[in-house]
């Protein structure tokens, strides 16, 4: 083996592990919740169906706080207004 067959190997080499790493980390990534085990597309599609329902429970319950807060809020003014006319007379 000259120098140069080592070079061509050698950037072979280089261009397949370039392009393995860039299929792992792009195209991989779909098929693969972590880093062990892969998945169907089934399977993926119902675990973020899941995360999705799970995200708009989680919205669903801050609006509802939200509204509480904005009612309480609402009735401490009322009182505090009416304290305050009742402090004048």
């Amino acid at each position: 083996m000259d120098l140069m067959s080592v070079l061509v190997y050698l950037s072979c080499a280089m261009v397949v592990g370039l392009g393995g790493w860039l299929f792992k980390h792009s195209v991989d990534r779909r098929v693969h919740l972590s880093n062990y085990k892969p998945v169907s597309e089934e399977v993926f599609s119902a675990k973020l169906g899941a995360l999705e329902d799970r995200l708009r429970g989680e919205i669903a319950a801050v609006k509802v706080k939200l509204d509480d807060v904005e009612k309480f809020t609402h009735h401490i003014t009322i009182r505090l207004e009416r304290f305050i006319d009742n402090e004048r007379l």
